[in-house]
């Protein structure tokens, strides 16, 4: 019997292919399953998503398919219908979302082979041949040679004619070959044996956790947001899953940062019986695929990574709980994109699971709704007794204010470590000639060039080009140059300046490369080798970090400039951040130097409060008609050549029809960032009041007719 399916390939389109199947046995044939399939001159890996039985379309070429990889399936109905409404929901290529989903060294490689027709060897001697037919023919006589080797040796002018030929003849044939990957025997690791701690929950806590424990057990899609501290939302989480494994439901625990995980993995192996295995990019390639069999298996039942573990083809999920919900890393931004806190949604309805966010600085999409439809669970919130002192630096003529000095000098006399934060990298932002003007910029993305005055090099901090600073300007000779826009590394400069006696380090992506180097700061630390840290964003992240006395944030106006409508919440949500590094007492220290002292007051009058925020934002977002009052749509276009990108835009924008009640179409226009690793971007922006079907079948139609490299970024 004939089978027709439908296959989803890991290509940057939205669309299924439909493929012949002949099978010795008709069970082989099943949805979930991956197959090898001719496409074009290449081989690919795709998964069966359906099947069709009966007559071939009229009038139209089917490809048989090569091979059926799996024996039963590796993807279930239910995951195979959340990543399908995952890839609606933002367009994003269904095939690549499957094929993320499995270990890189899963997926079979293929090559394609020259072999001699073993029959024609006695022939050779007797036949007529060009000097390039003998030619191949004698590297073929030896062994088997991919195309690309031969094609090196003999020259590529002509190549397929010469192939054709022999091929007629009989001398020669094309062989597909495939190297399967290999099934490592796994080493059985024996249990040893742990004291395992018990949970101990605060009254408050404990009738919060057991309301939505009761909804683990009625076994329905259930949402909630925790909204307090890190500690009182970790003793939830932890009671939750214990509940959810006695219940016989495996847990998906997703964190924003891998370096987040060690920690957590080490607690919850002294709460747990159950083993929690760990999935990320950083593994080995062994060790992801150890992990990926345990999962697939069902013998993991707690698994902890970040947005990409969304993605694991687990089974029998009871409870999803993702941490620090507001983390812009859940949102990926390159092919295929996918909001994984919009993902979580999709796939705790599709698995009637329980759905736990948590933070102590939630989104306001997320909080604003969570509080309109009762699903929020405010925490006990501890006092903060921290003080918040904010300095105008427009008065200040020092890049280090005299205040600030001040109080630095009486926490260094204390025997205090002090933090300092700039969220700048580099020494300037960037430089500029002091005679024409101009700014030095990376050809390949057109944006100013961050100076790095250790390495004397100018570094674009997008496609990572280095270049060495230049001594003269290459528009006019000039040999002044100024640098603006101060970086971290000035700060250091300054600092060593100032307190020369003080022992003074930097804590950025430029000198923390590694888990060992972020160790190895804190332990110095922690042993009072340390007098002054100064960091950047990557420093406030750091949930180990030992606690002080003294905090100081340099500029944080600078996340107001981002083309943003949550510019507002970054901003206030990076100062929040910052009490968690500082201990809760009088004695400790919030200081602010800004530009905009002003704007910061009602941090400084509400301590940090999350409402006091919230009830100034939301009003803005209302008042804007940001989300959650609207729902937006970016289609972020990008080309090698200006020409090409105008016409796809111009075509896009006909293809988009919006009725004007329903909203509205910006752009196209080009991005904020207008070239980035070579490539023109342009964007169009849809504004409608929700995100209507009609609408998203739309701008799927739309998009159907561009012909180049797009993205879509979906909030509401």
């Amino acid at each position: 019997m004939s089978f027709y399916v439908q296959v989803a390939l890991p290509l940057p389109l939205d669309r299924k292919f439909l493929y012949s199947i002949f099978p010795k046995d008709p069970i082989e044939v099943r949805i979930g399953s991956r197959v090898l399939v001719p496409f074009g001159k290449r081989t690919l890996t795709g998964v069966i998503v359906g099947i069709r039985k009966g007559p071939p379309p009229k009038n139209v070429k089917i490809k048989e398919v090569f091979e059926v990889l799996d024996h039963s399936p590796l993807f279930s109905k239910k995951f195979l219908t959340f990543t399908r409404q995952l890839s609606e929901y933002h367009h994003s290529s269904w095939g690549e979302l499957l094929l993320g989903s499995s270990p890189p060294s899963f997926a079979p490689k293929s090559r394609t082979v020259l072999s001699l027709v073993e029959e024609s060897r006695d022939r050779i001697s007797d036949a007529e041949f060009s000097g390039s037919e003998k030619e191949l023919l004698v590297y073929l006589q030896r062994k088997n040679y991919t195309i690309g080797y031969l094609k090196r040796q003999i020259g590529e002018a002509g190549f397929a004619g010469i192939v054709s030929r022999l091929e007629k003849r009989n001398f020669i044939q094309v062989i597909r070959e495939v190297k399967k990957s290999v099934q490592r025997i796994k080493k059985t690791e024996s249990a040893t044996p742990a004291q395992l701690e018990m949970d101990f929950l605060q009254d408050e806590l404990k009738d919060l956790s057991t309301k939505v424990a009761a909804e683990l057990k009625r076994g329905d899609f259930s949402p909630c947001l925790f909204y307090g501290p890190a500690k009182s939302r970790e003793a939830i989480y932890f009671h939750l899953i214990r509940n959810a494994l006695a219940a016989g439901k495996s847990v998906l625990f997703l964190v924003p940062e891998i370096s987040l995980m060690e920690r957590l993995v080490e607690r919850l192996q002294k709460k747990l019986e159950d083993k929690a295995v760990v999935f990320h990019s950083q593994l080995s390639e062994r060790e992801r695929e150890s992990a990926w069999e345990e999962i697939s298996a069902e013998k993991a039942r707690v698994v902890i990574g970040p947005r990409s573990a969304l993605l694991l083809p687990m089974r029998n999920i009871g409870l999803i709980l993702m941490d620090s919900e507001h983390d812009e890393s859940y949102y990926q931004t390159e092919n295929p994109v996918f909001d994984a806190r919009k993902g979580a949604w999709i796939r705790a309805k599709v698995d009637s699971s329980v759905l736990v966010f948590g933070s102590e600085f939630p989104s306001v999409e997320l909080y604003y709704r969570a509080e309109k439809d009762r699903y929020l669970f405010p925490l006990p919130q501890e006092k903060r007794l921290q003080q918040i002192s904010i300095v105008d630096s427009r008065r200040q003529g020092e890049a280090i204010s005299f205040p600030v000095q001040k109080k630095i000098t009486e926490s260094l006399k204390k025997k205090r470590p002090v933090f300092v934060f700039l969220n700048r990298r580099g020494y300037a932002s960037y430089i500029l000639c002091s005679r024409c003007s101009h700014i030095f910029r990376c050809k390949k993305c057109q944006i100013p060039l961050s100076y790095h005055k250790r390495e004397q090099t100018l570094v674009c901090h997008y496609c990572n080009v280095s270049l060495p600073l230049l001594k003269y300007c290459p528009e006019c000779g000039n040999d002044v140059i100024k640098k603006k826009g101060i970086g971290i590394e000035v700060l250091q400069e300054e600092m060593k300046r100032v307190f020369p006696y003080a022992k003074i380090e930097r804590f950025d992506s430029d000198v923390i490369e590694s888990d060992t180097d972020r160790k190895k700061v804190f332990s110095r630390l922690e042993n009072s080798r340390i007098d002054i840290l100064i960091g950047t964003q990557l420093l406030i992240r750091q949930q180990e970090i030992p606690l002080t006395s003294l905090a100081i944030v340099f500029y944080p106006e600078m996340l107001l400039t981002l083309p943003d409508f949550r510019a507002n919440r970054k901003a206030f949500q990076s100062l929040d951040s910052i009490f968690g590094c500082l201990h809760n007492s009088k004695d400790s220290e919030l200081v602010i130097e800004t530009a905009l002292p002003e704007y910061f007051k009602s941090f400084q009058s509400d301590k940090g409060s999350y409402k006091g925020f919230f009830e100034q934002d939301i009003q803005f977002r209302q008042l804007m008609g940001y989300p959650p009052f609207s729902c937006l749509i970016e289609i972020l276009l990008a080309s090698d050549s200006l020409r090409t990108l105008a016409r796809e835009c111009r075509r896009l924008r006909s293809g988009l029809q919006i009725p004007a009640q329903k909203g509205e179409i910006l752009g196209p226009s080009l991005a904020p960032l207008l070239k980035i690793r070579g490539k023109h971007r342009a964007q169009v922006i849809l504004k409608t009041r929700k995100l209507d079907p009609l609408i998203q079948e739309n701008v799927k139609e739309a998009l159907s007719q561009v012909r180049i490299p797009k993205k879509v970024f979906v909030y509401e």
